[in-house]
């Protein structure tokens, strides 16, 4: 049986690379990976929900609102449907604290954050979301599409 030696080698859309064990590993049912991420699987829902029902469905199903390190990655979901919010894995409780993803990581690139309806002490865009291949504040009540990840 062959055995690939790195990630490149992972030839089907329904295994990724596994950084932790260094090996290929299947996608989960109904995940696929991206060409421009080897190391995810991503389950899109067709479903529009606010970021907590996100993040709750994401869960429930094993994985997790995607967490675009790249701008190769952040294309990927421009690719799937640029006219389209994406919840993404990162949520702020104040005005002045910065956006990390879930695995407690540093959001990376450029934001287009602006708490609009909100000001310098009333929070309102309070997550973030892909649009194109940009990241956004949001209004995490809001309902956008669900796109889950695994990794």
């Amino acid at each position: 049986m062959y055995q690939p030696k790195q990630q490149s080698e992972c030839i089907s859309n329904f295994e990724y690379w596994s950084k932790s064990i260094n090996a290929c590993v299947p996608c989960p049912k109904s995940f696929i990976r991206s060409n421009s991420n080897p190391f995810a699987c991503y389950h899109a829902s067709n479903l529009y929900k606010n970021f907590f029902d996100a993040k709750n469905y994401c869960e429930q199903i094993g994985s997790f609102l995607p967490r675009p390190n790249s701008t190769n990655e952040r294309q990927s979901f421009a690719n799937l449907d640029s006219s389209e919010y994406i919840w993404l894995d990162s949520l702020i409780i104040r005005v002045d604290e910065r956006y990390i993803w879930g695995d407690g990581s540093s959001v990376y690139g450029s934001l287009k954050i602006n708490n609009y309806g909100g000001s310098s002490t009333v929070l309102k865009q309070d997550a973030l979301a892909l649009k194109g291949s940009d990241i956004f504040d949001n209004n995490s009540q809001g309902n956008s599409l669900v796109i889950c990840q695994i990794s």
